[in-house]
């Protein structure tokens, strides 16, 4: 999960307090078979985000905060999001195509004092993913990676082309090096990334002819 607060850090604290409140459940959820697993997560996260006991809480607190969360079970990668963070799968096949996020980014979407949940008919994104086979990056990161300078990460190509050479190194030198970035150009908002890489040895669909 990797979230995103104004205003006040109150939004974020309590999203991960509530989450917390349901890592059971969660774990649980993971255990289940795939064909239900993400279906599973995804009704824990909506009903604990709509809520009444969450949502009175949120009136009580100032700010908001962006929330976006990713669960990878075997060969898929799936996402909720809530705002304006952004997912990224990362593969030479995909980059080829000119695909590198997973998720658009979506404004005037928050959790907290002002919540896309507040309304009686939830808003955010949700998204399922194969793999590709062999090495896939996934990144997640806030707006402050894409925003500082001439917004040079705000292009996909250019986290990419940051992230491959990890093959011959490693994934914390990458990362840091984007942070270092960030940094360097005097970005004022906060950038904060996640990422791994997994390696699927699954089989992968690809067009019949």
């Amino acid at each position: 999960m990797n979230l995103d607060a104004h205003n006040t850090a109150q939004s974020a604290e309590l999203v991960i307090r509530s989450l917390e409140s349901i890592m059971h459940e969660i774990h649980e959820g993971l255990l289940t078979c795939t064909e239900y697993v993400f279906e599973t997560i995804r009704q824990l996260i909506v009903n604990l985000f709509s809520s009444h006991d969450f949502i009175n809480q949120c009136k009580d607190i100032v700010g908001e905060t962006s929330c976006l969360i990713c669960v990878r079970k075997g060969p898929y990668l799936w996402w909720l999001n809530i705002g304006d963070c952004v997912l990224y799968l990362l593969h030479e096949e995909l980059q080829k195509m000119g695909q590198f996020a997973m998720n658009q980014r979506n404004f005037y979407e928050w959790i907290g004092n002002q919540s896309a949940f507040n309304y009686g008919i939830p808003c955010y994104t949700t998204g399922l993913r194969e793999l590709r086979p062999g090495k896939n990056m996934i990144l997640m990161t806030t707006d402050g990676l894409l925003e500082f300078g001439e917004c040079h990460y705000n292009n996909p190509r250019n986290i990419y082309e940051c992230l491959k050479s990890q093959f011959e190194s490693s994934l914390d030198t990458c990362v840091q090096e984007l942070l270092t970035a960030v940094h360097v150009g005097k970005g004022r908002d906060s950038a904060t990334i996640i990422s791994w890489n997994i390696e699927n040895n699954s089989p992968a669909c690809y067009p019949s002819d």
